[in-house]
């Protein structure tokens, strides 16, 4: 079995007792990109309408329960008047997109939150760049469920973005991602906050994490290499 998710692994094995050499976990991919193409910082957030100099949280999927919006907003609420050219792309669709919609102007946030709606793949080049974090943070019960890692770090890692995710340990993921990505308790907006701030004001460290765990998305988890991965697994299986 090829699974993505270490949990759902460990559920495979406890509860239908598949041994664990029969389960590979295998991460998630992302597609590769062509540089020459992609606009700089700037050219991507003048086309989202924001200021060249913004500090750009970001958020690439499908907006629904599993993800929890209300911390991510709550922090960067408490975020803000540190970071006063603070911003927040959200980029995608779903069943909770009006709710979130509701929760940054609660916050007072309406005028710092950037909806671009539903993108397909090819598009996301042109606002990814625009991003300095990106964020998938989970909620408790989707963390136990899924785990802390999942399909955006790939895709955030390929444009260069730390990766802030939540969850309680990256133990049984690659050392490259348990170096690589920056791990917050379930629905702790204040952790959030140190982490924002942290990245917000050493951007040579930000960097740095970022590349590292770039290096590795771009060696071993584009599409052609987990294909390659799973076709390996087949190949033993045989």
């Amino acid at each position: 079995l090829v699974v993505p998710s270490l949990p759902r692994c460990q559920i495979i094995n406890r509860q239908y007792q598949v041994p664990w050499p029969k389960i590979h976990l295998i991460l998630n991919g992302t597609d590769e990109l062509d540089w020459g193409l992609l606009p700089t910082k700037a050219e991507a957030r003048q086309r989202l309408g924001l200021p060249a100099d913004s500090f750009c949280l970001g958020y690439l999927g499908v907006i629904y329960e599993r993800y929890d919006f209300a911390t991510m907003l709550t922090a960067m609420a408490i975020c803000l008047p540190l970071i006063p050219n603070l911003f927040f792309i959200i980029v995608g669709g779903g069943s909770s997109l009006e709710d979130v919609k509701r929760q940054a102007v609660n916050l007072g946030l309406a005028d710092r939150v950037v909806f671009t709606g539903f993108l397909p793949p090819e598009k996301f080049a042109q606002v990814l760049p625009a991003m300095d974090v990106g964020l998938m943070p989970l909620t408790t019960a989707a963390v136990l469920e899924h785990g802390p890692i999942h399909t955006k770090m790939a895709t955030y890692a390929s444009f260069n973005l730390p990766v802030v995710t939540a969850g309680y340990s990256l133990e049984g993921y690659p050392e490259e991602v348990q170096s690589g990505v920056l791990l917050m308790p379930p629905e702790d907006a204040p952790a959030l906050v140190a982490i924002i701030l942290q990245l917000q004001q050493d951007p040579s460290a930000a960097s740095r994490i970022a590349q590292s765990l770039h290096r590795y998305v771009m060696s071993r988890l584009t599409w052609k290499a987990v294909a390659s991965d799973i076709l390996a697994v087949m190949e033993k299986s045989w």
